[in-house]
């Protein structure tokens, strides 16, 4: 009953993902000097989407006028913020900035029909010619006989351990799209936070600082006047940035009085990382998810990556909101200080610029409007030069007709507020984020597939599944799952399913490739299709679509790991060996392995072109793009019934050392010699990827698991050996966010928690 209460005073809905598409030259980034602010005497002073047509990048061309986003469902509008007068103004249009991508450029795949040779297995494995290599169960022996492979737990805390085993032991090696998908993550994870470090931290130190002067001096311009109050809260919220991004050198009490009280309030709940509480910033009215600034991910391993983490984690969510007069006002003032600020000779627009189109070609444009957007809208209010005059803001016919022209502007697709349920969710999350977190395809999916959009008040659904984004992407071996699961019994949920299936079969490639994050959903699309005739005989069974699904929630957890702080987040080694190595296999995806390549290549490209790429990494990235290009050959041969040649044969034999040795590149220092130690590093990584009322939805891989796959080789049927994921899912208290040290004692400890039942379906222990 208490729940139900609580559902029905207020519902909490948040929302996950979304990050990048960048490119351009990066102006030479320099420190931020420490800020010392001048002392100035004391004075007083949800979540629901409007499904979209496309889901193509936002874009609204210049002299189209702009549409009015209908809300999905008709609720209760509320009052003004303040008496307005009416707009008298006509619909103005503008052009939402848009960052040039890096190409995205896929090898073609030569074979169309695939004609792996038919092939048996005999019920007691008779005819497995090296069976006696192995030390199998009884029940791995009964799995490997019913489905032809079998699955078993391990406790190899990296792929390439046990993939080196495999050549030291003589075991054929079996290639897992799994293990290449791994490696891009590393790399991905690697290349980001060494980004962060070496630029973008210093970046938003620049921005930080060019805001801070230039609204220290609003706030002195404009104290006494009618922008007081919006003044006071644009400072307060640059402060609160700066201080979380610089907490040694920048100290509140150096701010005015009214101000500093804000910020130090802010700054506690914060720090406490409690939950839901009421921003002392932005009023009583706008409750902030506090939770969500506790460093995890990445972000955990130096304190100059928590602070930023926690930085842009407050500029990426708080929302100056279009409904109020107030926060328009001071989101017009912020974007006067960016169009203007200017810190080491460099405006503060584009140390903005810098953080957002480098961050936009990781993970995506902002589902949020920009100050670009309100400077726009501005101009075209008040005149071109209404920045130079911020009085002009306090013009109530002209604000009014701002906040219309506003409100024209597509709305958010996902919303990461909290909302009550008896508000119109666009009017209550409609405005400006600073750095404003990313549309992402699989938070739209989830958006539309939990409360307020599926369920009912007296039975909502809270949470989504992982399974949700397979079966949008068109897994009806997913779907079939959810359906077993309960998870489709909800009301309205087929019909949401339905839609958004439509619109996601509805994609051009041209969106699926248009950055990083987008690219790497793209990239596990194989994993939702059926595999038939002319394909090797394991794979043609339910059992290997779900080791499938497994591999591709693996492949996505780490996904949402790596883009944990920009994506929108939904709330509801080589060595000595036999000479002679066996004949292994690699698992026939050429289609997955081309795509591989392509986003190793894009990646390597659009860091390259903003000049942030080291050459180490660079090379990383092109020997990835070189190994799936051959494993798409060799994956081709295989699928043509083709003998692979001594070269080939040995690529898949060493396949542990090539990926050992980015295992090895991708590895931050473990001491102060700069040294990596491989067997200090734990591949297991966890995220928080939605947010209900009161719980929290985590993915998280574990140890990796073995894969033993019968196949015919030049004639005889072998058995191989390989590395797949292991992945869990579950929920915590929002104030338990889990980070991966944390996650990794848990899994050390033996305290994972249970698998689902169908994740078990095809697994057996040794």
């Amino acid at each position: 009953m208490l729940k139900l209460q609580k559902f029905a005073a207020a519902w909490v809905i948040m929302c996950l993902l979304g990050l990048l598409a960048a490119c351009g030259e990066n102006p030479t980034s320099t420190p931020a000097p420490t800020f010392t602010p001048t002392a100035v005497a004391p004075t007083t002073a949800a979540e629901t989407t409007v499904a979209p047509t496309t889901l193509a990048p936002t874009t609204v061309a210049p002299t189209t006028a702009l549409a009015t986003a209908t809300p999905v469902e008709a609720t209760p509008t509320l009052p003004a913020a303040s008496p307005t007068p009416a707009p008298t103004t006509a619909p103005v249009s503008i052009q939402r900035y848009q960052p040039v991508f890096a190409k995205y450029q896929p090898a073609q795949i030569s074979i169309k029909t695939p004609s792996f040779p038919k092939y048996t297995v005999n019920p007691d494995l008779g005819n497995i010619v090296n069976l006696n290599d192995f030390k199998l169960s009884a029940d791995q022996r009964k799995l490997l006989a019913q489905n032809y492979f079998v699955v078993s737990p391990s406790e190899f805390k990296q792929f390439y351990q046990a993939y080196e085993s495999f050549r030291y032991d003589q075991i054929p090696t079996f290639v897992s799209t799994d293990s290449v998908a791994n490696v891009y993550h590393l790399l991905f994870d690697k290349i980001l936070r060494e980004t962060e470090t070496n630029y973008l931290i210093k970046d938003l130190q620049g921005l930080n600082q060019a805001l801070l002067d230039a609204s220290l001096k609003q706030y002195n311009n404009l104290t006494g006047t009618d922008l007081q109050s919006a003044t006071t809260q644009a400072l307060a919220f640059v402060a609160v940035a700066s201080r979380l991004a610089d907490p040694t050198n920048f100290q509140p009490q150096a701010l005015p009085v009214p101000v500093r009280s804000l910020v130090e309030a802010e700054l506690k709940l914060i720090d406490a990382g409690a939950g839901l509480a009421a921003s002392p910033i932005f009023g009583s009215d706008y409750k902030e998810d506090y939770s969500q600034y506790i460093p995890r991910g990445h972000y955990t391993k130096s304190e100059e990556l928590k602070n930023y983490f926690r930085a842009m984690m407050w500029y990426g969510r708080l929302t100056f909101r279009a409904k109020s007069v107030g926060e328009t006002q001071a989101a017009l003032l912020l974007t006067q200080d960016l169009l203007n600020g200017t810190a080491n000779g460099q405006k503060a627009g584009d140390y903005w610029k810098l953080l957002y189109d480098t961050t936009a070609f990781f993970v995506g444009t902002s589902d949020d409007l920009t100050y670009l957007d309100y400077a726009g809208v501005a101009k075209q209010i008040w005149g071109d030069t209404v920045f130079d005059n911020p009085q002009a803001f306090t013009d109530k016919t002209k604000l009014a007709s701002f906040q219309q022209a506003v409100n024209n502007l597509p709305p958010p697709k996902i919303n990461s507020m909290i909302t009550y349920i008896t508000e119109d969710q666009e009017t209550q999350i409609k405005g400006m984020r600073l750095m404003g977190q990313r549309f992402t395809l699989d938070a739209f999916i989830f958006q539309n597939l939990v409360w307020r959009n599926v369920g009912t008040l007296d039975k909502p659904r809270d949470l989504p599944k992982g399974l949700d984004v397979f079966s949008a992407m068109g897994s009806q071996e997913a779907g079939r799952l959810l359906d077993q699961l309960g998870e489709t019994s909800y009301a309205n949920y087929k019909t949401q399913l339905t839609k958004v299936q439509q619109q996601v079969t509805a994609i051009p490639t041209d969106t699926w490739t248009q950055n990083l994050y987008w690219s790497w959903l793209y990239l596990l699309k194989p994993y939702t299709e059926v595999r038939g005739a002319g394909y090797p005989a394991f794979m043609q069974n339910v059992a290997w679509q779900h080791k499938q699904l497994v591999a591709g929630l693996g492949s996505w957890t780490e996904l949402k790991h790596d883009t944990l702080l920009y994506a929108k987040q939904v709330y509801a080694e080589r060595g000595g060996g036999p000479e002679e190595l066996p004949t292994g296999f690699v698992e026939p995806e050429p289609e997955f392995y081309s795509r591989v390549a392509a986003l190793a290549a894009m990646t390597r490209d659009g860091l390259t072109q903003r000049k942030m790429l080291d050459q180490q990494y660079s090379g990383d990235l092109n020997k990835l793009q070189d190994y799936a290009l051959t494993l798409k050959t060799i994956a081709e041969k295989e699928l043509a019934g083709q003998t692979l040649s001594d070269a080939e044969r040995n690529f898949i034999a060493y396949w542990g050392a090539n990926i050992e040795f980015l295992t090895l590149e991708a590895a931050d220092a473990t001491d102060n010699s700069g040294r990596k130690y491989l067997d200090q590093q734990d591949g297991a990584v966890v995220a928080d990827v939605a947010t209900g009322l009161e719980q929290v939805l985590e993915e998280g891989t574990g140890r990796a698991n073995l894969i033993y796959a019968a196949v015919q080789v030049n004639g005889k049927v072998i058995l191989t050996e390989g590395v797949v994921y292991s992945q869990y899912e579950f929920t915590v208290k929002p104030g338990d966010r889990l980070t991966d040290e944390v996650w990794q004692k848990q899994l050390d400890s033996g305290k994972a928690p249970a698998l689902e039942a169908w994740k078990q379906s095809y697994m057996a222990a040794p």
